[in-house]
């Protein structure tokens, strides 16, 4: 009796396209593929018994790929022609059939995981595609084949894929962390049971609310008040998921373990010596890092960990980490074959010198496996003035832990000097503007590109000495409101800062009873956001103002 081949390995999507994992979203079935070891030779498995099975198999799979993402009912009428085409197993070429029948279950078992409800904006690119694919289902089954394997190599990595999946494996692990903080720094009074009970509810209102990536998920009934309690904090612990399990933080914090390991490796005795007071990596340390980049998960580079020094000849520790976490971008396109979505951005520094970016991370490419961090030295390689507008490389520096590469824009590339600071969150772009505050021809009032004034910058960096200098000049206007309506005194209230919110009542042209665009006070935001301290200060400082204003009606009189 033949036997068919029950195949339950798991499938690893790729790490900026998996999606939340629940009932719904996961089709949990055996696999029926051929194999030789079960059934010898290809026409065993075109059998009736089992190839009927097979072929029910890919028409599930399909429906069910078309009702997750969604698809126009009219696709249903290419999934029986399709199915029609591989059951007329003669008239498709020996050469196609083994594929046929392994790699198209293999794929299509796979896309079955995604759903249209759990994909972001910026993961829909999935379904274009694979609309295409269903579009053309009414071609020769070898043309299907190939479409299917071919988005299969765009949209999925495999379990081979060591960074992809650490990636996953990482990401899994830091939601995990993030949430039991928020707990422990939210719901700290809670006993233990109703704090895990807290964990259940935040998972389950991150999945109601299509977090993008994968959640363990117990579905356990946890009572009304408990999601009462962690729906209006729910906000607040989606910021800090987006910024704990952004890729870019990710990949980081891979490049931090492995350059930890490397340290700890050169640290060893025999694997370092002294020149002139600057620690050298030894012969003998040398091969063993050599030994471990070759074998590390993924295998790295040398150049990436270790410079060489121009004038012994000896070898470091690279003091700057962007080499090894450019290296670790890099891999991630090698490895799932996604040029378009992984997007590497580029432009030509030098000759052959490249500054390359990935989702707001920047390094430089010198080329030979050579990168580095963006430094002025990078710049000054070659003559740059002609990219002084070029938008990647503003943001680079704009974006740069030194501060001295946005004063050099500033002072020598770019004639017009509000170009620079269309955001003045970012730290270079605030830190450059206060060293202008004391320059009377500079707009203190002047707003960026989200609206927000200066002043709405320094209680973002929480910058309390810029905060004193400004409330105190006569023409900062500090009832100033960004796009979203937000004032400094509301984003302060926002941030739970209770010495920023304490510093702008200090201003006696604050204005606490301005409404943002949802008609919300700074008292009302505090009230939302539990900040019981910061509402009973406003709540006071009302009182005090009503107070002030009743004894001025009175002495009218």
């Amino acid at each position: 009796m033949l036997v068919a081949k029950i195949n339950n390995t798991p499938i690893y999507l790729d790490p900026t396209i998996e999606v939340a994992t629940s009932s719904e979203a996961q089709v949990m079935m055996p696999q029926l593929i051929y194999t030789e070891e079960c059934h010898g030779c290809i026409e065993n498995f075109e059998r009736k018994e089992i190839f009927s099975l097979y072929i029910n198999q890919i028409k599930n799979y399909l429906i069910t790929i078309a009702k997750r993402m969604e698809f126009s009912v009219r696709v249903h009428d290419g999934i029986r022609q399709f199915c029609e085409n591989l059951s007329h197993h003669q008239n498709i070429t020996q050469e196609i059939k083994k594929y046929l029948y392994t790699d198209l279950s293999e794929c299509l078992y796979s896309f079955t995981r995604f759903h249209v409800r759990y994909l972001s904006k910026e993961q829909y690119n999935v379904r274009t595609i694979l609309i295409g694919v269903f579009e053309n289902l009414t071609n020769d089954v070898s043309k299907v084949l190939t479409d299917v394997t071919y988005v299969y190599a765009a949209i999925n990595g495999h379990v081979s894929n060591k960074l992809s999946k650490k990636i996953i494996d990482r990401r899994l692990n830091v939601m995990k962390n993030t949430i039991s903080q928020h707990i422990e720094s939210v719901h700290s009074l809670s006993s233990n049971n109703k704090k895990i009970k807290y964990k259940i509810a935040y998972k389950y209102l991150l999945k109601k609310n299509k977090w993008p990536y994968s959640i363990i998920y117990k579905d356990t009934k946890v009572g009304r008040h408990i999601l009462s309690a962690t729906s209006p904090l729910l906000p607040s612990l989606i910021n800090k998921l987006n910024q704990s399990t952004h890729i870019v933080k990710v990949i980081k914090d891979i490049g931090d373990d492995i350059h930890q390991e490397i340290e700890a490796l050169i640290a060893a005795p025999g694997h370092h010596f002294y020149d002139n007071g600057i620690k050298y990596v030894s012969d003998q340390g040398f091969l063993e890092v050599q030994k471990f980049l070759e074998t590390s998960n993924p295998p790295i580079d040398r150049y990436s960990v270790l410079e060489r020094d121009a004038s012994t000849g000896f070898h470091s520790l690279h003091r700057s980490r962007d080499a090894l976490y450019g290296a670790l971008v890099e891999e991630l396109p090698k490895e799932n074959n996604k040029e378009i979505i992984y997007k590497i951005d580029s432009v030509t520094l030098a000759a052959s010198v490249k500054l390359k970016s990935f989702k707001d991370y920047y390094w430089v490419d010198y080329g030979g496996g050579v990168r580095g961090a963006l430094t002025l030295g990078a710049l000054r390689l070659g003559n740059v003035a002609h990219l002084k507008n070029d938008n990647l490389l503003r943001y680079a520096i704009i974006n740069s832990p030194f501060d001295g590469l946005l004063k050099d824009y500033n002072s020598k590339w770019c004639n017009d000097f509000y170009k620079v600071f269309d955001n003045f969150y970012e730290r270079n772009i605030f830190a450059l503007y206060k060293l202008n505050f004391s320059n009377k021809t500079i707009d203190i009032n002047r707003k960026d590109k989200k609206g927000n004034t200066v002043l709405h910058a320094a209680v973002y960096h929480n910058d309390i000495e810029a905060c004193d200098y400004l409330i105190d000049r006569p023409d900062m206007n500090i009832n100033c409101t960004n796009n979203a309506g937000i004032t400094a005194l509301m984003q302060a209230v926002d941030k739970g800062s209770m010495s920023m919110v304490l510093k702008l009542l200090e201003s006696k042209h604050v204005n606490i009873n301005i409404t943002d665009k949802n008609s919300v006070t700074a008292l009302a935001m505090a009230e939302k956001r539990h900040h019981k301290g910061i509402a009973i200060l406003l709540k006071s400082h009302a009182i005090t103002i009503n107070s002030r204003e009743r004894k001025i009606d009175t002495s009218d009189v």
